[in-house]
């Protein structure tokens, strides 16, 4: 649907692009369960007449409803249900109207009482462009309903090793990443740029035998890092083999690095890019020089770039001869690019 308002993105759910990007994937989800119920496509239309069609669309979906209402343990026999949407792309209607009217059609059919903010189930719309999916949430929500309480806004996400109130990447987004970058087992991984170790420790919980550093050039995130990898350590929540090691080392430091060995290199650079106004943007030119110091000769790199700085980026990466993947997305409300860049044969 291409609509002249009500423009969303919300990359930080899916990636798209108009390439078939290397990991074979090109609609990858947050990671969270849900019951799936129904999914379909629709044709541009005005305002009025697409909010008309989700909402008779959602109306005859009864017995798909009933049957995934069933897998969720904790739904009463009367249940109270709310209507999120998450939407992506640009739609001649916002997320609030297509709430509405998705949860019109849901109410019109089915036995529920409709409650925005006390709810046993929370039906989920995820709408990217012209297709829609809708299922219901498998999250244990409890008292204070630990779901979307706002239109167009992501659940909160943990990990048991998680253990600071600092801002950090979506662990999600991480995920995405590593699947982004096509990380295995056995793997050497450098984050140049690691925070609270997220893309670390997700990666190190997750595969087995990866040697993992997590680096950055402030003390305080290198610290924040230090707790969670004891948290991860102590509750045994590494895969079997990994480890993890926090360095503090800027990504200058890191253009200087020379291996004892080139055994040694890492396989993958996988880092989300600082940005915002108050973090220094990260010289194009300086962290290629960086991924030729750390990574073997078949080394491969996987980076969230803030949109301003990506097209430079990108060229810098194609004149040192490497072949770049990328499509967009959004960290935080920021438009992105992931960028994922292997050196040409």
């Amino acid at each position: 649907m291409n609509g002249r308002s009500g423009h969303a993105n919300v990359g930080r759910l899916l990636m798209s692009g108009s390439e078939r990007l290397p990991l074979g994937v090109e609609l990858p989800g947050i990671i969270q369960s849900y019951a799936f119920v129904a999914a379909s496509a629709w044709h541009d239309t005005d305002t009025s007449l697409a909010l008309q069609d989700l909402e008779a669309w959602a109306a005859t979906l009864g017995s798909s409803l009933d049957t995934a209402a069933q897998l969720l343990d904790t739904a009463p026999d009367l249940p109270r249900f709310r209507a999120s949407v998450i939407r992506d792309g640009e739609h001649q209607f916002t997320s609030e109207q297509a709430m509405v009217a998705i949860g019109s059609g849901v109410g019109s059919i089915m036995p529920w009482k409709a409650d925005m903010t006390c709810y046993d189930i929370e039906v989920l719309s995820l709408i990217h462009h012209s297709h829609i999916t809708v299922g219901l949430s498998c999250a244990q929500l409890g008292a204070a309903r630990q779901g979307a309480t706002h239109p167009s806004k992501l659940p909160s996400e943990r990990r048991p090793w998680h253990t600071t109130d600092a801002r950090h990447l979506r662990f999600s987004t991480a995920r995405l990443m590593l699947r982004f970058a096509r990380l295995t087992p056995g793997a050497r991984l450098l984050d140049f740029c690691g925070g609270s170790g997220t893309i670390a420790l997700e990666a190190a919980c997750e595969f087995r035998d990866l040697h993992v550093v997590s680096a950055d050039k402030s003390g305080k995130a290198c610290r924040l890092a230090e707790a969670n990898l004891a948290v991860a350590r102590a509750e045994h929540l590494l895969a079997e083999g990994s480890q993890v090691k926090i360095v503090r080392k800027s990504i200058e430091e890191w253009r200087r690095h020379r291996f004892e060995s080139s055994s040694h290199a890492f396989d993958l650079v996988i880092s989300e890019l600082p940005f915002g106004v108050s973090l220094r943007r990260v010289d194009s030119s300086l962290l290629i020089q960086a991924l030729n110091a750390v990574l073997h000769p078949e080394g491969c790199a996987a980076l969230i770039c803030p949109q301003e700085q990506a097209a430079e980026l990108q060229n810098a990466l194609t004149e040192q001869h490497w072949k770049v993947h990328q499509c967009e997305g959004n960290v935080g409300g920021v438009p992105v690019q992931f960028l994922y860049a292997e050196r040409s044969s």
